[in-house]
């Protein structure tokens, strides 16, 4: 939490409040999640993982979150479309390296038959 407070944020950006994740935040919005899932903890993992033991989980972590974003975006194209699928594929891979047990379901396999 004090490297995420201590982040300095475009005023553009929605900014989430200093006691987010404590019990008495109350529930987060979408903006709130986005804001923290695809920047501030991005930024602050970096900077306690970054060259470290944990450097793998840190590059496994944020071809998730570059998944997001590519999925998120007002627009889209071919190459945005490629790009997603690569990370989405990294990403899951990653979940069966670390002993994660996919199950393939038919909603998730309409849309998920090129990652899996």
């Amino acid at each position: 939490r004090n490297i995420i407070a201590a982040l300095s944020t475009p005023s553009w950006l929605g900014r989430v409040a200093k006691n987010f994740g404590s019990p008495n935040h109350g529930t987060p919005k979408a903006d709130e999640w986005r804001t923290v899932a695809t920047v501030q903890l991005p930024l602050a993992l970096t900077e306690i993982w970054s060259e470290t033991e944990m450097q793998d989980e840190l590059d496994w972590f944020l071809c998730l979150v570059m998944a997001v974003q590519l999925a998120s975006r007002r627009s889209t194209s071919r190459d945005r479309a490629d790009m997603y699928l690569k990370y989405m594929r990294r990403y899951v891979t990653g979940l069966v390296e670390r002993g994660f047990r996919i199950t393939q379901r038919i909603n998730v396999a309409v849309g998920m038959h090129s990652v899996l």
